[in-house]
């Protein structure tokens, strides 16, 4: 319209986004194209991957300096290419379109499938390390982390079956051997993703040989106690801080055949150039 018109001839090029969600009336998204227009095609294709959003149209609204208008709409343009980065996956019988090449994990858990996840952080690289996502891929031998698997066209993968219980049961028990059974003196009781995952599971320690850590308590540093003794080495926090942070003060080390998250030398962290960001 002649509103649309006079805006764009003071701000620019304009990509006009026409959309509505399922069972609402449409909206207008309205942003100005600049050097962004890449993030913001971006954006375009994510809205295409939503199942709740209907896309009406995407046009491109430009007002040269002869007043002249040219309105020209790339709605097909961005639909193509929206569909070539998904793929479908079929997660225990439930058919999935999402982004190609994305962990199977989150696809699962933003769909609503519970896939069992310790060491798992959405804003963090994933290491597998916890062995609690595995899953099963019809075509391919063993299992496989889910937090590790990319999502491929035609993907089938099963999250439950005798083997994926008996498995994933053994590793759970294998972390609670090491771990200290006093959960009613535990700071985090109640509110423990261990716990959530030891009721969901079933497993208990009582298979195992049990083994105490015996690592000293560092209560020296602002801020922060760790008890490594409580460590179930996720590694949330040392790729918190190499990763996300940048700052590399965490590591794994080792005492006597136990692995522990410290600093090099066992120095107090406010002693390693520390920020107390409190990311990890």
């Amino acid at each position: 319209d002649q509103a649309l018109a006079d805006f764009a001839a003071k701000a620019g090029p304009l990509l006009l986004i026409v959309v509505k969600r399922k069972g609402s009336t449409p909206i207008r998204h309205l942003l100005k194209i600049n050097r962004k227009g890449e993030r913001i095609f971006n954006s375009c294709l994510k809205l295409f991957g939503n199942p709740h959003v209907i896309i009406l149209s995407v046009i491109i609204v430009t007002v040269y300096h002869n007043s002249t208008v040219h309105v020209k709409n790339i709605s097909d343009v961005i639909r193509t290419e929206g569909r070539k980065n998904m793929a479908v996956i079929t997660i225990d019988g439930i058919r999935l379109e999402v982004p190609e090449n994305k962990n199977v994990l989150e696809c699962a858990l933003e769909a609503g499938i519970y896939i069992p996840h310790l060491c798992h952080h959405p804003d963090l690289p994933e290491n597998g390390s916890c062995r609690m996502c595995i899953v099963e891929v019809e075509g391919q031998e063993g299992v496989t982390t889910s937090c590790t698997l990319r999502a491929q066209d035609g993907m089938v993968v099963h999250t439950a079956s005798e083997r994926i219980n008996k498995l994933r049961t053994l590793a759970l028990e294998l972390l609670l051997a090491g771990h200290p059974e006093d959960c009613s003196t535990c700071p985090k009781y109640g509110n423990c993703e261990l716990q959530t995952l030891i009721q969901y599971i079933g497993a208990n320690n009582a298979r195992m040989r049990t083994r105490i850590k015996g690592i000293k308590m560092e209560e020296g540093n602002p801020l922060l106690i760790h008890d490594m003794n409580r460590c179930v080495l996720c590694g949330r926090c040392v790729r918190a801080c190499n990763k996300l942070r940048g700052v590399g003060v965490l590591q794994y080390n080792k005492k006597d055949l136990e692995t522990y998250v410290g600093t090099l030398h066992g120095k107090l962290l406010k002693d390693e150039d520390c920020r107390f960001c409190t990311a990890c």
